[in-house]
């Protein structure tokens, strides 16, 4: 565990067990807006009687996350034990049981939420743990994400909703961090070409070089430039030319701004390189062209 450097370990795990034997169970709900990305609808959190059990569905998405005892998830028929750190995370509609171990009956908290981009905040963390199930370490890091959802629900400002929402990224974020290895820079497995394209698809608009994208994609430039050239038949440089060439034609066409702030929107800080290459590809000026535009 010593490798995980983006969130520490609790100093007093003690603490776990006086918070939940103090609040037995911990309810608060959100103002939520369907219109949203994410939206939190509630949150809580519990110490469970021992062998207490649920089991139904929600029409919305919900997550657990253990932070001290014993419990079990069904999942597909088949039981699985989560500890300290267990995560179990389930959609709209998706069969939930759970019971807490007669023994060592596990505490923890829940968020409650949807959304625009709930189905694919989820989809992105099953697909990367490979389950609705994982067992993730206890890190402070972690609950202290889920407490303060509590306390933003329960302090219920102006800012609360948004707040909510944003911790709940960072926690689900954390935790597909831990479950891809737990180190800053680990990745899955993914098309070096696709990612590519991907990064400068969303990236063209800045200043940017081919080693920049090889950079983020993590492969070898000259590599990833044999790879590119072969898959989409031009070279990673012409891809980003005609990407930032196409747009400098809407922004042309579209409005008015000066040809410096045209240059400048489409990742060119000089304009005379600007218009060189849009002189290339055109074949006249980007004064011409637009002035031809206009009167088309």
């Amino acid at each position: 565990m010593d490798d995980i450097s983006f969130c520490d370990f609790a100093a007093t795990p003690i603490l776990y067990i006086l918070h939940f034997v103090i609040i037995e169970q911990e309810n608060h709900y959100g103002s939520p807006d369907p219109s949203r990305p994410v939206t939190v609808l509630y949150a809580g959190s519990e110490q469970c009687a021992p062998a207490h059990r649920w089991e139904g569905v929600r029409d919305h998405y919900l997550l657990h996350y253990v932070t001290s005892g014993t419990g079990y998830v069904w999942r597909r028929g088949r039981r699985e034990s989560l500890y300290p750190g267990g995560c179990f995370f389930f959609g709209p509609m998706e069969r939930l049981r759970y019971e807490a171990d007669g023994n060592r009956p596990w505490a923890y908290m829940w968020v409650g939420f949807a959304g625009t981009h709930a189905a694919s905040l989820f989809g992105e963390y099953v697909r990367v743990t490979g389950s609705e199930v994982a067992q993730l370490p206890l890190l402070d890091c972690l609950r202290q994400h889920l407490v303060g959802i509590l306390d933003a629900l329960r302090r219920r400002t102006g800012g609360s909703t948004t707040r909510a929402a944003g911790l709940l990224e960072v926690f689900v974020g954390s935790a597909i961090d831990l479950a891809v290895g737990g180190k800053p820079g680990a990745r899955e497995t993914v098309d070096p070409i696709s990612a590519a394209v991907e990064f400068i698809d969303l990236n063209f608009q800045r200043r940017m070089r081919v080693a920049d994208v090889a950079t983020r994609v993590g492969v070898d430039r000259s590599h990833l430039s044999r790879l590119f050239h072969r898959r989409r038949g031009v070279t990673i440089q012409e891809y980003m030319i005609t990407r930032r060439m196409n747009r400098a034609r809407d922004l042309l066409r579209q409005t008015t701004l000066p040809m410096r702030a045209v240059a400048a929107s489409v990742g060119y800080d000089s304009y005379v390189s600007f218009e060189r290459r849009f002189a290339d590809r055109v074949g006249m000026p980007p004064t011409a062209w637009r002035e031809q535009s206009r009167d088309a």
